[in-house]
């Protein structure tokens, strides 16, 4: 249905409107991305923003929403390191928790979504106790 968050009950009142500020927020688009496709494209993988979709070898990738805002982050910032803190404010719309391994779990699902790229080599890489990395690699996007 296409679902991407749940807050059990009984909730906090804070961490509820923060839930609904987030997932207003990743709903709205900008004037500019209504004016044209706005494409990021790294090896075969192309990500229109304004459709939010990622097509792999120009096939549609099946990704939640949670995933798309990670997967945009990490390719808009491609070759830089991107901590866990600040996917979870862009990806889930809230503060890191301590112990929390949410981003951990979607970037496992999107790697096993991208597969390795056209050389076999892995597209993100984790660097451990601090955030992912989208590889670029010399001579290749």
């Amino acid at each position: 249905m296409g679902a991407d968050d749940y807050l059990a009950k009984p909730c906090d009142p804070d961490e509820l409107i923060a839930r609904i500020r987030a997932v207003t927020r990743r709903s709205q688009t900008t004037k500019a991305e209504k004016q044209g496709d706005e494409l990021v494209t790294l090896d075969n993988l192309t990500i229109i923003k304004t459709s939010r979709q990622a097509r792999l070898n120009n096939e549609l990738l099946e990704l939640t929403t949670t995933e798309f805002d990670l997967l945009l982050l990490l390719a808009e910032q491609a070759g830089i390191l991107v901590s866990r803190e600040s996917l979870s404010e862009y990806g889930l719309g809230k503060p890191l928790q301590s112990h929390d391994r949410s981003i951990d779990v979607h970037i496992s699902h999107l790697r096993k979504k991208l597969g390795e790229d056209l050389l076999g080599r892995e597209r993100i890489k984790t660097v451990r106790g601090t955030g992912y990395q989208f590889l670029i690699y010399p001579g290749v996007n």
